[in-house]
């Protein structure tokens, strides 16, 4: 698998020799001069990601970068992508949003909305079964009651019938707004009294644990938004979510199935105790995570995302890679469409 390199601490140097990239960092003990700690083949290299208060690159290594198709992304102190360089002559990214462009309000928009929308509710039916093992009783059967009623939900969301696609989008709002009211009101239930919430509650919340899942959701968009921008898609361009109000509608479509990840680590933090009410803040009637809730929080999602869960289609893979293969995948779908489409034409 192709590997990302981050030039995110002053001093580092990425330069280029002998047809290699080569990663120097400041040698404390020989002020003679740099020390090499890695070096990479262009073909061992997916992206480069520059910091903001990071280190430099020589136009060697961009050049290089460049011609051998190794992406280069600028981004700011929260690890967000704030530029990158292109090429000057048309990539695949162009065709690729060309695609996504054109299937916008189509019926094939649509299905990959109901993929999306389907991983999700596996997942949350998956999550419910796996909790449900561990209980016993009132707790087991409420379990088990909501993913009939969540199944109940996805076999509909997916005999929703995309060719009249103004009755689908409602229909598949529907399906996925019955879903949620259950999967929240549920998880709810299971948590620990101290922890337990109303309802779902955003800007802002409310309670302790819609904090930390806003925050969680929040590195998540990151995550996410850098993904798609990386596979060549138009953060922009959504099939489901609003584009009116100018955010990046697609980031919101394309998160759902990886949503369940971080409930599932808010819960397990919850469960057992490790965030409390200690870790918030109240201000102008929300809750907040102060700084320590933050930082536990954040540890334990970016540990989660490098963890090697069991295996994903029989591939061995982190969290963080299966979404980016995820993203690969709607690339590549997206090319099919504009390929097929060429040949038609």
């Amino acid at each position: 698998m192709r590997e990302e390199i981050y030039l995110e601490t002053f001093g580092y140097r990425l330069r280029v020799n002998g047809g290699l990239f080569h990663i120097a960092v400041p040698d404390e003990e020989n002020l003679g001069g740099p020390e090499i700690e890695a070096e990479y083949a262009p073909h061992q290299l997916e992206a480069i990601m520059l910091g903001e208060n990071g280190g430099s690159i020589s136009i060697k290594a961009i050049l290089l970068a460049i011609r051998n198709d190794v992406g280069i992304y600028l981004t700011d102190n929260l690890g967000n992508v704030i530029g990158q360089f292109n090429r000057a002559e048309p990539t695949t990214s162009v065709l690729v949003q060309k695609a996504q462009f054109q299937l916008i309000g189509s019926p094939d928009s649509l299905d990959f909305v109901k993929a999306w929308l389907g991983k999700k509710f596996r997942r949350k039916m998956d999550f419910f079964q796996k909790v449900a093992r561990r209980r016993s009783g009132d707790a087991a059967q409420l379990l088990r009651e909501a993913c009939i009623i969540l199944e109940g939900c996805n076999k509909g969301l997916q005999a929703v019938d995309t060719t009249r696609t103004g009755e689908a989008v409602k229909s598949i709002r529907g399906f996925e707004g019955s879903g949620a009211r259950t999967y929240w009101g549920t998880l709810s239930q299971i948590l620990p009294p101290a922890y337990r919430f109303r309802d779902r509650s955003r800007q802002p919340s409310r309670d302790l644990f819609n904090a930390a899942v806003n925050y969680s959701y929040a590195i998540l968009y990151r995550k996410v938004e850098n993904e798609l921008l990386k596979a060549g898609i138009n953060t922009y361009a959504s099939f489901l979510h609003s584009m009116e109000r100018g955010g990046k509608a697609m980031v919101w479509d394309f998160i759902e199935p990886y949503r369940i990840w971080v409930d599932e680590l808010v819960y397990l933090l919850c469960n057992g105790k490790r965030i409390t009410h200690a870790h918030v803040n109240t201000h102008e009637g929300g809750v907040w995570l102060n700084k320590k809730g933050k930082t536990i929080v954040a540890r334990s999602f970016h540990a989660l995302f490098a963890k090697n869960p069991n295996p994903i289609n029989y591939r061995q893979e982190t969290l963080a890679q299966s979404m980016r293969n995820d993203a690969k995948a709607f690339a590549q779908a997206l090319l099919g469409f504009d390929q097929r489409k060429r040949r038609a034409a």
